[in-house]
């Protein structure tokens, strides 16, 4: 199944450059459900990705994958969505990305008597995250404490 899943991350990843649109792969997911195999590629972009976009990855991806189709197991659904809004930010890259953006912080314990943490991003090390919050603060919270870290979607 790992073979199967590097050979779609290489498809994924060379279709999603040939579109040259900022879209970028968040995630990819093989799974059994009731009704069968589901593929999912979740999609993450700099600006808010349309019905459009989302239609036009699953086609390109359905006839590059359709080139593969031995290797699954058995038929299967393609997913092609959007990771969300409020999607998860899982590593520095990613956190890199977030630079400047809003995001939730999720503590394991409360820090400062708060276990969770909404504001702007503006700078993080391997030992902490620096937030400007809504109220206008700084905030520093160390990595140990932080359990999710998430977009977040301020109105």
């Amino acid at each position: 199944m790992s073979e199967l899943k590097e050979k779609v991350k290489e498809i994924v990843l060379e279709t999603l450059s040939k579109l040259n649109n900022g879209l970028e792969l968040y995630s990819i997911s093989f799974s059994q459900k009731k009704l069968g195999w589901i593929l999912q590629i979740q999609l993450q972009a700099d600006h808010l990705i349309s019905m459009d976009e989302i239609i036009q990855v699953n086609e390109l991806l359905s006839m590059s994958l359709d080139q593969i189709a031995d290797l699954f197991p058995e038929s299967y659904t393609l997913d092609v969505s959007s990771a969300g809004l409020e999607r998860a930010i899982r590593n520095d890259h990613e956190l890199t990305l977030a630079l400047d953006k809003d995001i939730k912080v999720s503590c394991y314990r409360k820090y400062h008597d708060k276990k969770s943490f909404i504001g702007k991003l503006t700078r993080f090390d391997a030992d902490k995250l620096q937030l400007k919050l809504v109220n206008g603060n700084n905030e520093e919270i160390p990595r140990n404490y932080i359990a999710h870290l998430n977009y977040a979607l301020i109105l």
